[in-house]
């Protein structure tokens, strides 16, 4: 079973090894917001995985090294489309057969492409599918790599939106959470990878 649209988007994924670190460490944060005390230490760290989070929700991209799972129902016609990048490496691609049992596909029916981003799976052989939400898997390793891989643009747009967190902890609600301020927007925009 595959599906005639040529691409099939994977946007959702479940982390299955969490990043080890954030791009921008506590100490690195209390330097840019010229913060000298240390009670703040835990809000501070909280507020950089806050921004993290978030930045890379709207760039489509993965900071530091990280491997996550996508799931699908069926084949595409052509290719995945992986909306989490860098993509450094797929690990496998599983799927269910006709008999519902769990199979590996060959790494000589599918290819990665990560020239240009998205990165995308191409597939070449399309076995039978038995008839479930999670009949292909995916397992793959997204990120630049370690901290000091991350580009400058991203590094300071964190900066600037830890601060404003920090900054404006009383005044932020559920809904304000999510408005990157405009100089950290516009970094990040030139990291975002355009979905289509």
């Amino acid at each position: 079973m595959y599906n005639t649209t040529q691409r099939i988007h994977l946007t959702q994924f479940s982390t299955v090894t969490a990043a080890t670190e954030n791009p921008v460490s506590t100490t690195t944060a209390k330097l840019h917001m010229r913060v000298t005390y240390n009670d703040e230490d835990t809000n501070i760290a909280t507020y950089i995985s806050a921004a993290t989070a978030i930045a890379q929700l709207q760039t489509n991209r993965q900071f530091c090294t990280a491997t996550f799972k996508g799931i699908c129902n069926q084949w595409p016609a052509d290719e995945f489309v992986i909306h989490k990048n860098p993509v450094q490496s797929v690990s496998w691609v599983k799927y269910y057969d006709a008999n519902n049992e769990l199979q590996t596909l060959s790494t000589s029916y599918w290819q990665l492409e990560t020239i240009n981003e998205p990165a995308t799976l191409r597939i070449l052989e399309f076995p039978t599918l038995y008839d479930r939400p999670d009949a292909v898997q995916i397992q793959f390793i997204a990120g630049y790599g370690a901290a000091s891989t991350v580009p400058g643009n991203i590094i300071s747009a964190l900066l600037l939106f830890t601060a404003h967190l920090f900054e404006h902890r009383e005044t932020v609600g559920p809904a304000q959470m999510f408005e990157v301020p405009q100089t950290a927007q516009t970094l990040l925009n030139l990291s975002t990878v355009p979905f289509y």
